[in-house]
């Protein structure tokens, strides 16, 4: 561990298990939650000659509710009887929000899947060196 250096840096996988396990639990928690985001957006216009424009709302880290706006269709080009066919696509995700400053706002699955696998190194270079 030592020759790895985790000491004061803020992207070391080491580091940041450190700071979540000294975090005083009787102060605070580690906090998460849920976040719905954006992969992607596509659609057609049922009449020729007609143009789909689609953006998609910046909802990052909002709650999805009834009535929520989450994007914007706009047909040009077309009579009054064109139709739209959108698809947004969404994903799911979470973050740790608060009780550890160092982690708040990274994705809880891609901060702990790095913590593994570079433990997961350490733990294999050490089994090879040391009982092989």
């Amino acid at each position: 561990v030592e020759g790895h250096n985790p000491y004061d840096r803020p992207n070391d996988p080491l580091w940041l298990l450190h700071q979540m396990d000294i975090t005083d639990k009787h102060k605070n928690i580690l906090v998460v939650r849920g976040v719905t985001y954006f992969t992607g957006v596509s659609g057609y216009v049922t009449e020729p000659g007609a143009t789909l424009g689609v953006e998609s709302a910046d909802i990052y880290g909002q709650p999805i509710e009834d009535d929520t706006v989450i994007g914007w269709v706009r047909i040009t080009g077309g009579g009054p009887n064109a139709a739209a066919h959108v698809n947004f696509k969404m994903a799911f995700t979470i973050l740790f929000t608060s009780g550890t400053p160092v982690v708040e706002g990274r994705d809880v699955l891609e901060t702990l899947s790095n913590i593994y696998k570079h433990v997961n190194t350490i733990v294999t270079h050490c089994d090879k060196q040391f009982f092989s």
